[in-house]
């Protein structure tokens, strides 16, 4: 296993399903996960607008909490699309418990980061009285 940051081996079960596993390349583990992904992917982009519009309602304005939540929120789908499927046992694995907190903790960052403009020109526009408080 060439990716093995946690120390785990393929499991009986993996090795049954999927022989192929031990020998796959990074292109071929990003299809794959692309390929077994797509139903989460596709909820969360019909979501998206829903979620974002539906929180910047209750705010009114972009501050710090709305973006926290927000990104929360948005990030959040994906793993409840999991959690609520029959199929799927959420972290059986040291591996699962790594990739859902780094999941959650970079896409949380980088929304913050990406979207902090706006909250500064709604800061900047109301001291200059240009927005009502």
């Amino acid at each position: 296993m060439r990716f093995n940051i946690t120390g785990e081996t393929f499991l009986p079960e993996m090795v049954s399903n999927f022989p192929g596993a031990p020998d796959l390349a990074f292109g071929d583990m990003l299809a794959a996960t692309l390929f077994y992904n797509i139903i989460p992917l596709v909820t969360s982009f019909i979501t998206y607008f829903f979620i974002y519009f539906g929180i910047q309602k209750i705010f009114g304005r972009t501050t710090t909490i709305s973006l926290i939540v927000t990104g929360f929120v948005l990030t959040i789908t994906t793993p409840l699309v999991y959690i609520l499927s029959d199929s799927y046992k959420p972290f059986q694995y040291k591996a699962d418990v790594w990739a859902w907190v780094l999941c959650i903790t970079v896409s949380m960052t980088i929304y913050f980061l990406l979207n902090r403009s706006d909250r500064v020109k709604v800061l900047n526009d109301e001291q200059k009285g240009l927005v009502a408080s």
